[in-house]
Parts: C-alpha cells; sequence; structure tokens
C-alpha cells in the first residue's frame, strides 16, 4: 500500500499514519510537527505523548513544564525549576498575571511568611516583623499598637490594652 506522503508507515488507509519520518511526531495517527498544547515531542519513538495533567507545554518528559494549565480542574502556577503545582505554599504567592497567564509562583518580600496578590500583601510574618494591616513590619506604631511576639502581629491597645498596665510589656516605664 502507498501512504500518504507525510507517514513513513499507514494503516490500510493511506492518511491513517502508524508511524512517522525523522522531525515529525505521530499524533492522532498524523504526523506533525510541533506537537499541539499538553503533548511533547518525544524523539526516540517519534510521537507526540501528554504532559502531566497540570502542564500546558512540556519537553523531554512529562514533568518538566514550562507552562501550566490555567482552565479547568488543572489550574495550577509554575514554581521553578519547570514544576506545576495547585499550591504555592509559604513564602509564595499565586500570580495569575490578571488572569492572562502564564500562571506562576511569585516569592514574597522577606518579611512575609504568608502572602496573596502581590509580594508585600501579607498574611503572616516571619520572626522579628510584625503584622499590622497586611503589612510586616520592624515595630508597631506606638502607643496605639504594642507588638505581639506570640502572634507576630501588632495588637491595637484600644481592644487588647483593656485593664493592662504599660508595665507589663515595658518594666519600669513611667506610662
Amino acid at each position: 500500500m502507498i501512504c500518504d506522503i507525510t507517514c513513513q508507515n499507514c494503516s490500510s488507509i493511506p492518511t491513517k499514519c502508524t508511524s512517522c519520518y525523522n522531525g515529525t511526531y505521530l499524533y492522532n495517527f498524523t504526523c506533525i510537527n510541533p506537537c499541539p498544547a499538553q503533548y511533547y515531542a518525544d524523539d526516540p519513538t517519534l510521537t507526540c505523548k501528554a504532559c502531566n495533567n497540570y502542564c500546558y507545554t512540556c519537553a523531554l518528559i512529562p514533568t518538566n513544564c514550562s507552562v501550566c494549565d490555567t482552565t479547568g480542574p488543572w489550574i495550577s502556577y509554575l514554581l521553578s525549576p519547570n514544576t506545576c503545582t495547585t499550591n504555592c505554599g509559604n513564602g509564595y504567592y499565586a500570580d495569575t498575571n490578571n488572569s492572562l497567564g502564564p500562571n506562576t509562583c511569585q516569592a514574597c518580600d522577606p518579611k512575609c511568611f504568608t502572602c496573596a496578590i502581590n509580594s508585600t500583601y501579607c498574611f503572616s510574618c516571619n520572626t522579628n516583623y510584625y503584622l499590622l494591616n497586611n503589612f510586616c513590619g520592624t515595630s508597631c506604631p506606638f502607643p496605639d499598637y504594642f507588638p505581639d511576639n506570640a502572634t507576630w502581629t501588632c495588637l491595637s491597645c484600644a481592644t487588647s490594652c483593656v485593664n493592662m498596665t504599660m508595665d507589663l510589656y515595658w518594666k519600669n516605664s513611667l506610662h
């Protein structure tokens, strides 16, 4: 049987390829180059193989992602090196580039333990930094707030200092 010019070998139908020439890859019985999104070119077999479900674009192996899926049930974020994850973890926030993609994990400001939206919008702070209004600072604005070293937050004196004296926090204070 004579196969279509793009096929090295074919089935009983000339356009239904079963193998391809070097430089093209078998995908749904067709020889193509490049492989479609969510597939990578496997040179040893000359086939298009599926990427990991979270990868939109991958190379060489299914988990070597360069772009992560931004829609559907597999939404994920690129965390270097070349790994897609559904949760960026502490010290990173999920950046969708205003829903334009690509989705990436970006580092939080060094003062933030956890952040979101951008690198300085903190939910919690690293040790020796205090959280106030989603910002981590080295101190709390006195006298309205005081630092809580257990939670690394600035507590409002209006709600937390009731029936307390300032010498609980500042020994020998004149306050």
